[in-house]
């Protein structure tokens, strides 16, 4: 089974991109592509409120989607809440961006909001470099996904690959020659996870780097979809 871990659907306000659902279905369906992770742009860019109910609502009526909870720790006074309201619908996945939201992931109200995660139990998403990522998920048990470990960054993804067991990286940005075998290698294939960001950007090509790379079929298919199987227990993204 292929999963991707990384998708957006909505309404983008930065370019002019089709994210609908419709399009994210339809990109899955060309590559054979049977699960994937969803959150709803609404989440990100206006109220992660209502951009979760989104999701919930998106994830009900297409069984092959895996709901993402959106948390932003500009709004930490409402997180709780929300935390809380999703773990009672199921939701095991968390997801967090600075990248777009442009928070520092230093700032003492996310690294309460990523204490409410692994309190509840869940699984961290998050984007940012992994040097910028390290000293907060230093602190915590939970495991923590980097949606944007890049191929430039890939020397300090290995160093806080040793130093956090709890870390796995999404291989979308891992681009250049040999950065998947090498991840695979040195911080070990169990802990890479297919993703794509798609419809945002090319599900194809983040597709093709995982299959044309040198690895066994049973780190290939433990990267396109086992490893977050196993992370889910098994689960179809709700407990």
């Amino acid at each position: 089974m292929i999963i991707d871990l990384d998708t957006i659907v909505g309404f983008w306000p930065w370019r002019h991109v089709d994210i609908s659902i419709e399009r994210l279905l339809a990109l899955m369906a060309h590559k054979r592509i049977e699960r994937a992770c969803v959150c709803s742009a609404r989440g990100i860019c206006y109220d992660y409120v209502a951009g979760n109910s989104e999701t919930l609502m998106l994830a009900a009526e297409h069984p092959a989607l895996i709901p993402v909870a959106t948390l932003d720790p500009r709004e930490y006074v409402h997180c709780r809440g929300e935390l809380h309201r999703m773990v009672a619908q199921g939701v095991r996945l968390f997801r967090l961006f600075p990248e777009y939201q442009a928070w520092s992931v230093d700032s003492p109200a996310a690294q309460r909001v990523v204490g409410m995660v692994e309190e509840a139990g869940g699984i961290l998403l998050i984007g940012g470099t992994p040097g910028a990522i390290l000293p907060m998920i230093r602190r915590i048990s939970t495991p923590v996904i980097l949606t944007m470990a890049h191929l430039y960054q890939l020397s300090d993804l290995l160093v806080a690959a040793e130093q956090c067991p709890q870390l796995y990286a999404s291989t979308r940005l891992l681009i250049g020659p040999r950065a998947i075998e090498t991840a695979a290698a040195y911080m070990g294939h169990e802990r890479l996870l297919f993703g794509s960001h798609a419809p945002l950007a090319y599900q194809a090509s983040a597709l093709r780097m995982v299959t044309t790379a040198a690895l066994s079929e049973e780190q290939r298919a433990a990267i396109l979809g086992g490893n977050l199987q196993r992370l889910l227990g098994g689960s179809n993204g709700h407990r």
